[in-house]
């Protein structure tokens, strides 16, 4: 499949996630990597008032590490490209 479908698919799927967490990106980051039924699990483990909490309290390391590397290269690249 081209580049630009993988792309567009891609995107398309990621922002239905993100319409369907109200624009929560670290719970929809999450919830790419490792599933939206455990993203709607962890969360009622707790009432997470800040992002990062909900961001550190993830179980799987893998998806914790998944998440800050989106947050942060996206970060780099909102500063690179003002």
């Amino acid at each position: 499949m081209p580049r630009a479908a993988n792309l567009k698919i891609g995107t398309s799927i990621l922002r239905s996630m993100l319409d369907h967490n109200s624009g929560r990106v670290e719970e929809t980051l999450a919830a790419y990597n490792a599933g939206p039924n455990r993203v709607a699990e962890w969360l009622t483990w707790n009432t997470y008032r800040e992002p990062a909490e909900f961001v550190e309290s993830i179980p799987f390391t893998e998806t914790r590490d998944y998440v800050q590397a989106v947050l942060r290269n996206a970060d780099i690249y909102r500063r690179l490209y003002r």
